[in-house]
């Protein structure tokens, strides 16, 4: 049975074997879910200590068709986002696979980490993945086939937090390709638009997930969201200032009227306001269940006409200029 050092039981999480490379190093160990009593729900199936069960871990990899799902837990995520980035890497080196479907499965791969995050509740330390992943996204998007044809049509528009935060990090990433930033720039503004809106996991669910318009007093709540989540990413010590003043500020409009601190104009991060963009054109396209899920033509012009002194003039033109209506 097992136990952590409070008594409570270790929580699991499924993982997608497909990601799993038997000639990697795997730092984990991996259980199966059988139908035995309530107290011994999982049984551990590779042992990383054990260089002997290596062989047994291939044999099930490798065979035709696996029949039962295969867990971790949940203290093993971050290492097992580190393994599953380094095999996306092989994989996205394949010339003989096609870059829309390298993309689907890396954002399936960012989706599951920022969902562990955000739906399962799992450690903040997860974060220290998102890196690794960015930079997975990134090297698809720099196919600027992928961006041209409309990335939007590529992502969920069910709006989840953990959905839309891959989505922001993805469209600010799009933006900073097509207008010639920095390679590592581009890193930058696109880890930044994932890691947006963690400080929504302070938050209680019943405001974050309220299936209608927040009251006055609840939209109080949900607006320390962007201090709370400069606080989680500065205690994991690991995310530089650029990162923190983008969480902190994709919130502060350009006439003053925005939160937590009412700048205004050149006081905001210019990737705060790139990225503060990116998070309302995303929220509008997406099925919501309180709001009408927008065309992307009909999404710009709200934005033009319903928020034009809240964010910056040059940014949204460029928005639209460079990754047109259909992205």
């Amino acid at each position: 049975m097992l136990m952590n050092n409070e008594g409570s039981f270790e929580k699991f999480q499924r993982i997608d074997f497909e990601v799993l490379d038997i000639e990697q190093l795997i730092d984990f160990d991996v259980f199966v879910k059988t139908s035995a009593t309530e107290k011994e729900p999982y049984i551990k199936y590779y042992d990383k200590n054990r260089s002997d069960q290596k062989d047994k871990l291939l044999g099930l990899l490798n065979s035709q068709q696996i029949q039962t799902d295969l867990y971790i837990q949940s203290i093993d995520l971050k290492n097992y986002y580190e393994h599953a980035s380094q095999s996306m890497r092989e994989y996205l080196s394949n010339p003989k696979v096609e870059i829309t479907q390298k993309f689907q499965k890396v954002y399936a791969l960012a989706n599951n980490l920022t969902k562990s995050f955000f739906e399962d509740k799992a450690s903040p330390n997860i974060l220290r993945s998102s890196p690794q992943v960015i930079e997975l996204l990134k090297s698809c998007l720099e196919n600027e086939e992928l961006i041209d044809k409309g990335l939007q049509k590529l992502v969920s528009k069910d709006y989840r937090t953990y959905t839309h935060s891959i989505n922001v990090g993805l469209y600010c990433m799009a933006y900073g390709i097509k207008s010639g930033f920095p390679s590592d720039k581009v890193s930058e503004l696109g880890l930044g638009g994932m890691l947006h809106d963690v400080g929504q996991i302070k938050i209680d669910d019943n405001i974050t997930k309220k299936p209608d318009r927040l009251s006055e007093d609840e939209f109080g709540v949900i607006k320390k969201h962007t201090q709370y989540g400069k606080s989680i990413l500065e205690k994991l010590e690991c995310f530089d200032e650029t990162i923190l003043e983008i969480v902190e500020q994709h919130h502060e409009n350009c006439d003053g009227s925005g939160y937590p601190e009412g700048m205004k104009g050149d006081q905001i991060s210019s990737f705060a306001k790139i990225c503060a963009i990116a998070d309302i054109y995303d929220t509008l396209i997406s099925y919501r269940t309180y709001g009408k899920q927008e065309e992307p033509f009909d999404a710009f012009n709200l934005i033009k006409e319903e928020n034009k002194n809240q964010f910056d003039k040059d940014i949204f033109v460029n928005f639209v200029r460079l990754m047109g209506p259909d992205t």
